[in-house]
């Protein structure tokens, strides 16, 4: 069957998946997040904000924004915004990986970003830390 413009437009084709998230319990209860694929304008934009000038890449919180861009409430409108981001990076990291890792594999970003995102945040990690 061929598709129409209409019917192409009024698709629900953006995979969505619920996140458990124990420590954001709330009285006992663990919680949970919808991550939503980000679109193709949503995708470009967020690879686009990766690329400097200098052809660098800029991976400053880059886990806190793929969970901003991408963490939906119950009727689908955005749950952070960007003025979030920079509290969304003082969360746990280990939960802001397991959100940014189904945004990751459900909106098909480059894994190379997000492996070189890892190594940064890895070693930045050793360099500024006091445990040990």
């Amino acid at each position: 069957m061929f598709l129409t413009k209409e019917q192409i437009f009024a698709a629900k084709d953006l995979k969505r998946e619920i996140v458990e998230i124990p420590e954001w319990s709330i009285d006992g209860v663990p919680g949970q997040v919808m991550v939503q694929e980000l679109t193709a304008r949503e995708r470009e934009n967020f690879e686009n904000s990766i690329e400097k000038e200098d052809g660098e890449k800029d991976y400053s919180n880059f886990h806190a924004r793929a969970v901003a861009m991408t963490c939906i409430t119950e009727t689908g409108e955005k749950l952070f915004s960007e003025a979030d981001v920079e509290q969304l990076a003082e969360k746990s990291l280990g939960v802001l990986l397991r959100i940014a890792d189904v945004a990751a594999r459900i909106s098909k970003l480059r894994s190379d970003d997000v492996e070189e995102a890892r190594k940064n945040l890895s070693e930045g990690q050793s360099e500024g830390s006091n445990l040990g």
